[in-house]
């Protein structure tokens, strides 16, 4: 459950995917309006998944990435479904 940023997720996807996209940076009024305020602290509150399923997960999130890389690259097909 750590701190990260939109920037640091981009970057961690492409290291994972070894891909050689290009990360673009849109203003969110682009997307969400004027009125959007964007959060500030991007930390998330496991809370309610622990609630539900009475566990919280222990994977971080580069093994997450990781393993998603796997999947999509042995099921390209499915990349079309997200």
């Amino acid at each position: 459950r750590n701190e990260i940023s939109i920037k640091e997720l981009a970057h961690a996807v492409k290291r994972v995917t070894k891909s050689s996209s290009r990360i673009v940076f849109e203003p969110y009024r682009k997307y969400y309006g004027s009125n959007f305020q964007d959060i500030k602290k991007r930390v998330p509150d496991l809370s309610k998944l622990k609630e539900i399923t009475g566990v919280i997960p222990k994977t971080n999130l580069e093994d997450i990435l990781e393993k998603m890389g796997e999947y999509f690259t042995e099921h390209p097909e499915e990349l079309g479904n997200i």
